[in-house]
Order: C-alpha cells, then sequence, then structure tokens
C-alpha cells in the first residue's frame, strides 16, 4: 500500500508540476516579441505578410517596407520553414489575425523538408495544426507532447522568445551587413550542384495556401529569390521545372515572379543563396520598381514573370 501511496504522489506532483512550469513558459512565450509569438497571440492588423524560409527572411526587411509606402506590413519567413509549415502558420494566422490584403512568399521552401518542425512544437501548445504534423512526421516526439507538456518547450525556439522578450525580432534583417567572400564563393562554385526537386506534400500545401487567401480576397504574390549570378547559374534548369510546376498549380489565382538573376552587385549576398541587408534594400527597390507591394490596382493576378537573364 505505502508503495502504492507513493505513486499517486509522485503521479500528482509530476502532473502538478509539470502543469505549473508548462503554463508559466507558455506565458513567457507569450510576453515575447518573435513573429511567431506575436501570431499566436493574436490581435495583428497588417495589410501585408510575408512568408518563406531563409531566403524570405533575408530578401525583405517589413521595416523598410512600412517606411517606403505605408503599408503596414508583418514577416513571418523563418530559417528551415517548409511550404507545408508555412501552410500552417498561413491557416493559423488568418484563424486568429485579420487577414492580410496580400501575400508575398518566396519559392524556395517547396523543396525544403520539415527540420523547422520539431523546434515548432512549442507551439504546438497551441495549435492543434502543428501537433498534427507531429504526429505525422515525429509520432515520438509528439507522444512525449502528450505525455509531458514541458517537452514542447523543449526546443530553441523557447530560446529563441525568451531572447526577444522586451524588442521585437521584425527588424533583426537589419543586422545582416556581412559580404561574400569571393575565396570561398569561387571554391563553392567549383562544387557539383546538389539536386533538390519540389516534395509533392509542399506543392500541395501551395496549393491551398494560394485557394486560402483567394477565398479572403488577398492577392498572393509568388516569387524566386535572388542568387547570387554565376550560382544561379548551375541552378537555371531547377529553378525552371520549379516556376513550371508552380505556374501549372496556381494558374491566374497568383502572380508568379523570377528575381533569381535580378541583382548582380557581388556585395548585396551573404552567401551564395541569401542577401544581406544591403541586397535586401535594393531588392525592396526592384519589388516597388514592379508594383509588387502595392494592394491597390497596379497589382495584377495572372502568370506574370520578370525575368532577369
Amino acid at each position: 500500500m505505502k508503495k502504492i501511496a507513493w505513486l499517486l504522489l509522485f503521479s500528482v506532483v509530476w502532473i502538478c508540476g509539470d502543469r505549473m512550469i508548462s503554463n508559466l513558459l507558455s506565458q513567457l512565450v507569450f510576453l515575447s516579441q518573435t513573429k511567431f509569438s506575436l501570431l499566436y497571440k493574436g490581435g495583428q492588423h497588417h495589410r501585408i505578410v510575408l512568408m518563406g524560409n531563409s531566403r524570405g527572411d533575408a530578401s525583405l526587411s517589413p521595416l523598410d517596407i512600412e517606411k517606403k509606402t505605408g503599408i503596414s506590413t508583418f514577416q513571418l519567413s523563418h530559417k528551415g520553414l517548409s511550404t507545408e509549415l508555412i501552410r500552417v502558420l498561413w491557416l493559423d494566422y488568418i484563424e486568429r489575425n485579420d487577414p492580410p490584403e496580400m501575400l508575398v512568399m518566396e519559392l524556395t521552401n517547396l523543396t525544403t523538408g520539415h527540420y523547422l518542425l520539431n523546434d515548432l512544437k512549442t507551439f504546438g501548445y497551441w495549435s492543434p495544426r502543428i501537433n498534427s504534423l507531429l504526429e505525422k512526421y515525429n509520432y515520438s516526439g509528439y507522444i512525449a507532447t502528450r505525455i509531458s507538456k514541458l517537452f514542447h518547450f523543449n526546443s530553441e525556439i523557447l530560446l529563441r522568445s525568451l531572447g526577444f522578450l522586451g524588442h521585437s525580432d521584425q527588424g533583426k534583417i537589419e543586422n545582416n551587413i556581412r559580404q561574400i567572400d569571393e575565396t570561398l564563393a569561387r571554391d563553392l562554385l567549383r562544387r557539383d550542384i546538389e539536386r533538390r526537386d519540389i516534395r509533392p506534400e509542399n506543392l500541395k500545401a501551395l496549393s491551398v495556401i494560394v485557394r486560402t487567401a483567394r477565398k479572403f480576397h488577398c492577392r498572393v504574390c509568388l516569387y524566386y529569390p535572388p542568387y547570387y549570378l554565376n550560382y544561379f547559374r548551375d541552378h537555371e534548369k531547377q529553378r525552371d521545372e520549379l516556376l513550371a510546376q508552380v505556374r501549372g498549380v496556381v494558374g491566374e489565382y497568383a502572380a508568379v515572379r523570377d528575381y533569381s538573376a535580378a541583382i548582380t552587385d557581388k556585395n548585396a549576398f551573404e552567401d551564395l543563396s541569401h542577401l544581406n541587408y544591403g541586397g535586401a534594400k535594393i531588392f525592396l527597390e526592384i519589388l516597388l520598381k514592379d508594383h509588387i507591394l502595392s494592394p491597390g490596382p497596379k497589382f495584377a493576378y495572372g502568370s506574370i514573370a520578370a525575368h532577369y537573364h
């Protein structure tokens, strides 16, 4: 009987402690000013939402867009996001916040796996959609979150959230002033290019994103981001195949733009596939010239493509 009593006592202490500490951590995450915390806190009112992986995050500054256009903009791009994860974040965003007038999304995430899912499980505390993906792709991790609420917070995202308790991460791109090392670039360009094909689940997710945006009368612009020029030339075939598949899926319901060779200034790049802040400012001017970031009548749907060959 004593063993049973001790077991019951331990279970009660474990459950209570697990719930108390996880509730405390959830409150800290909600106090944070990271993009994901703001998303799940709800109440955001932005006319433009930016989405993508690290290339989307490096390509555009929401603060610069607001300064140039006066249009409220929210950056939801993040390193390692696949299109399927972007679908989850997009659906959660429009469920908890005002739907934007425009969604601007980069496309290289179509070849990305679900590497960030384990970190995003922190927000599975509030998102059934994240939990559903966790169950699908990481069942043991999903079971762990069912057993212990604390396991939701066993991630880098928690540490990141704590780092932005007093300030927003929307302007962090401004700190990225590194320039590509040309010697390193030449060495990397000599290596064989790894082929990265579109994942079927990501293409399906893109279709859901575009159809949902259309339902909310939200204009969509999909773009292939700038690459370091010589690197881009080695990726021409992959890029063309990706854009062809995208146009086949979205049809006339989204603008599809190719900016892969839009920037030729080597100093605009942090590495072979990411802009630095100076490059992001150049890219913003290109988008403004093309009327991409205008929710008004100048923005057009359809199979529009801007080529910079």
